[in-house]
């Protein structure tokens, strides 16, 4: 059996080509719409993945665990249950509780 396969380098589309009631009912009509859409899949899937990876660091992990982690180290560092103020890296001060 044929198959379409996504191309993961190829160019995301946000548009395909509105079928006509006069089209044929032909592969050669439809093939081309079908492989934009699991192209447009396999590039979105690729990004997820790289957003995934990207939250989880490299240790890996959610990101609510990695800021439990995080609250976890704060409260060792002082040797007290409730820091008072985080100095997070995109220079903002956020309350922790």
């Amino acid at each position: 059996m044929a198959e379409l396969i996504g191309d993961p380098n190829g160019t995301f589309q946000d548009r395909v080509r509105k079928l006509e009631p006069t089209d044929l009912a032909v592969p050669e009509t439809w093939d081309p719409i079908h492989q934009t859409l699991i192209t447009n899949d396999v590039i979105l899937h690729g990004r997820v993945a790289a957003l995934e990876d990207q939250v989880g660091g490299t240790s890996g992990g959610s990101l609510n665990q990695r800021v439990a982690n995080l609250e976890t180290v704060i409260r060792n560092q002082d040797g007290n249950n409730t820091p008072e103020w985080i100095v997070l890296p995109v220079g903002r001060d956020r309350w922790a509780p």
